[in-house]
């Protein structure tokens, strides 16, 4: 059984690197930390609303270099938002996959923690995630 002391020292975050079409390289993105995750929530819920805003600031905080530092920062914000809206939403997704974080359009750009993982297996053998429904064989 775990420890306390066990589970507070796992601290690696995990950085995944994502080849990014359209750009022709990768991008590494990092998961954040709790307290970064609720500093990224409330900085879009206290903006414009907009799923855009959500996607560029998600860029912003989670895109690292091969150092695994930040590349980005809150004042990039303004500038992500002028890319390519299919580019800007493939970043955003592949960083919401990496921190677990559904980007649900229905509700107007407010981010809900998608709680337990990313894909979701049924009773039935049936593997669910937010864009579509896959059966295991």
């Amino acid at each position: 059984m775990l420890t306390k002391e066990q589970i507070l020292a796992a601290r690696n975050r995990k950085t995944e690197y994502v080849a990014i079409t359209g750009l022709g390289d990768m991008l590494g993105l990092r998961s954040m930390s709790g307290a970064e995750r609720d500093s990224y929530l409330d900085l879009v819920r206290g903006a414009p609303a907009g799923d855009s805003y959500a996607d560029a600031a998600l860029i912003a905080r989670t895109a690292v270099d091969l150092s695994g530092s930040l590349i980005f920062s809150d004042t990039d914000i303004a500038p992500l938002l002028e890319l390519d809206a299919t580019l800007l939403a493939d970043l955003a997704d592949e960083a919401a996959r990496v921190n677990r974080i559904d980007r649900d359009s229905s509700s107007n750009g407010t981010l809900t923690r998608n709680g337990a993982a990313t894909l979701v297996h049924d009773n039935n053998g049936t593997l669910r995630t937010r864009s579509g429904v896959w059966k295991c064989q």
